[in-house]
């Protein structure tokens, strides 16, 4: 099965970064079962919330990149989900809610999330502690892509984080 602490998995490049050790050799990020937020997205999203988390020191919150949401990676998002049984799952995307993947992802996302916790978690332990939704963290609705401001993009970028 899936072991995200394995070196085999370590090895695989930027979605494993929160599988870095210290110098001494502890992991940067908290065991899985530790980690409270397991937040999706795609894009240069992945690089804005993983630096944030690195400035913030943060060790309990998990962040997958999809790179290809079509045809959606069912599996492989089933399997991992599956392996961070106390997270809530979120789904972040920069462009507003009406124009990103939003709405083509959350389906998919739902019918991943009921087969990562069919029958209990991928290591065998207990049933997960309460029913879960993917949430969504954006932009707003809007008719426009981009407000026509740097400053309010940024500021809603920092609200986004």
């Amino acid at each position: 099965g899936y072991n995200p602490y394995s070196p085999e998995e370590a090895s695989l490049g930027d979605n494993t970064r929160h599988l870095a050790r210290t110098k001494k050799g502890a992991p940067l990020a908290e065991h899985p079962h530790k980690v409270r937020r397991l937040i999706l997205c795609s894009g240069q999203m992945y690089y804005t919330l993983s630096n944030a988390r690195d400035v913030r020191r943060i060790k309990d919150v998990a962040i997958l990149r999809l790179e290809q949401i079509a045809p959606f990676p069912h599996d492989l998002i089933t399997e991992t989900i599956s392996n961070y049984p106390n997270a809530d799952v979120i789904w972040c995307q920069e462009e507003p809610k009406n124009m990103g993947a939003w709405f083509y992802v959350r389906p998919r996302l739902r019918t991943a999330l009921r087969g990562a916790f069919r029958g209990g978690f991928a290591d065998g332990t207990t049933w997960r502690r309460r029913p879960v939704e993917v949430e969504y963290v954006g932009r707003a609705a809007s008719a426009a892509t981009a407000t026509g401001s740097a400053a309010i993009h940024q500021q809603e970028t920092r609200h986004i984080i």
